[in-house]
């Protein structure tokens, strides 16, 4: 099994009418106008589709598992509420979550 693209991601808007630059992301995949990927210091990336590197199933796979993640991860802290206060924990739930961190 192949590991998945390293973090961290990011995703931006790609397409839309108030959109006047790419975004500046390296696509690993995209979701309606939306681009999820790596950070890159250049407008519009570059697009992975087809990189020989074999990650893209496991990041598919990591995409579809982030609901799971996410719930169970809630479910954690909820048993335990001292994960909350591990390092990174709270902020990548909020993060998940959409919300203000």
């Amino acid at each position: 099994m192949s590991k998945h693209t390293p973090g961290p991601w990011a995703y931006a808007l790609e397409y839309g009418p108030n959109i006047t630059e790419l975004p500046r992301i390296t696509t690993v995949a995209r979701c309606a106008n939306y681009v999820i990927g790596l950070p890159s210091d250049y407008p519009g990336g570059n697009y992975r589709d087809g990189d020989p590197s074999g990650d893209e199933e496991a990041d598919a796979r990591l995409i579809a598992a982030a609901p799971e993640l996410l719930e169970a991860l809630q479910y954690a802290v909820a048993q335990m509420p001292e994960l909350a206060t591990v390092p990174g924990i709270s902020s990548a739930m909020t993060k998940a979550l959409g919300r203000a961190a």
